[in-house]
């Protein structure tokens, strides 16, 4: 078979499987939709962009339009997500209504928030003013978040161990994998050092409901206060400054980073006044902040390349420059990690500045700078 036919029966398999799909996802929303959401005759299905996962997306015609979720039963474990949604939900978040789920199937059928990403959004409240207003909104919500008062018995923790197995993603793909270096005995044991004292920081600090990936592709734009809130369902109970670094240190919008202080200063005071905190823990704030900064760059650095690498989603790569930048600039303000950013910057950045998607890691970012 050529290539070429190859690529024709594929995209037809596809075809079929979507339009599969599509049809099995109308016979789960004229099941179980409340009366004021109608289907009709002409009601179709529009699959939508896909997210760095295992689930996709569609866009069911009802009115108003609601979206199915599907993705393989044995990747996603839905479960899991209807517990968070309902514990977001509880707290006054806004997060998607679920109307009905297919659990053998690995099917959803969820409230649509629209399409107006905070990334999206922020190129036009730029311009109009309005970005202060967007993320206020995103920081209540988050405090909204934090305030959880304890953790439900089958909730994940945010363990010592997992943290460093996140970070261990940075020396096995992006490193080894991306880059083709080897590394050696002695760098193994700076890196090893560099992990242990990140874990170590993580894990002292107050202990809760973490969204774990808070940023501008998971916020969505909404005609209130507040945004809505998806892609939650690998929520942990862990560290208390973990969203404000996924949401203030943007891999994908860098914030003015006056801004950024002012913003994380103004939370860690009232995280205080809330009693999430204490006095020792307001002032250790900053350096908790910068060693999660450093801790989830890693780890983010790590999932880009694995997504290239293994699952064929190369755009990530163009996010990098602006992770590294934000790892090397902790490693230069925080004294126990200079040595590790000195070893990225000798021995690794030769071998980066060589990749196609590589630029210049001091500057990146700045031609999307917002706030």
């Amino acid at each position: 078979m050529t290539k070429g036919l190859q690529c024709k029966v594929i995209c037809m398999e596809r075809l079929a499987q979507n339009n599969q799909i599509g049809q099995d996802l109308i016979d789960l929303a004229s099941q179980y939709l409340p009366d004021n959401i109608h289907l009709s005759a002409q009601t179709s299905v529009e699959s939508l962009q896909g997210d760095a996962g295992f689930r996709c997306y569609y866009r069911i015609t009802s009115q108003p339009s609601v979206l199915g979720v599907s993705a393989p039963p044995e990747q996603e474990d839905w479960v899991s997500f209807m517990r968070v949604s309902s514990l977001l939900g509880s707290l006054g978040v806004k997060v998607p209504t679920i109307y009905a789920a297919d659990l053998q199937s690995g099917k959803l059928i969820i409230e649509d928030l629209g399409d107006s990403l905070y990334q999206d959004a922020m190129g036009d409240a730029r311009s109009a003013g309005d970005a202060d207003q967007l993320y206020q909104g995103a920081i209540q919500s988050l405090h909204k978040i934090v305030s959880c008062k304890e953790r439900p018995p089958w909730f994940p923790r945010y363990t010592a161990g997992l943290i460093r197995q996140e970070m261990e993603l940075f020396p096995f793909w992006f490193v080894k994998k991306l880059l083709g270096y080897s590394i050696d005995a002695a760098e193994s044991r700076l890196i090893n050092s560099c992990f242990s004292y990140l874990a170590g920081s993580a894990t002292e600090q107050p202990q809760v409901l973490v969204h774990r990936d808070y940023h501008c592709r998971n916020l969505l734009k909404l005609d209130s206060d507040e945004p809505g809130v998806i892609d939650f369902q690998d929520a942990v109970w862990g560290p208390i400054t973990y969203d404000l670094v996924s949401l203030s240190r943007d891999c994908y919008l860098r914030w003015e980073p006056l801004r950024v202080n002012r913003v994380r200063d103004s939370f860690a005071e009232k995280l205080f006044k809330d009693g999430l905190i204490s006095e020792q823990g307001r002032e250790k704030f900053p350096s908790w902040f910068e060693t999660m900064s450093a801790q989830r760059h890693l780890k983010v650095i790590g999932i880009f390349a694995r997504l290239a690498l293994r699952d064929d989603k190369a755009a990530y790569l163009e996010s990098i420059p602006l992770a590294l930048r934000y790892l090397l600039e902790t490693c230069e303000a925080e004294t126990e990690l200079q040595e590790f950013g000195d070893w990225i910057q000798s021995k690794l950045l030769p071998h980066i500045e060589q990749q196609r998607w590589y630029s210049n890691w001091r500057k990146a970012g700045s031609e999307v700078t917002v706030w």
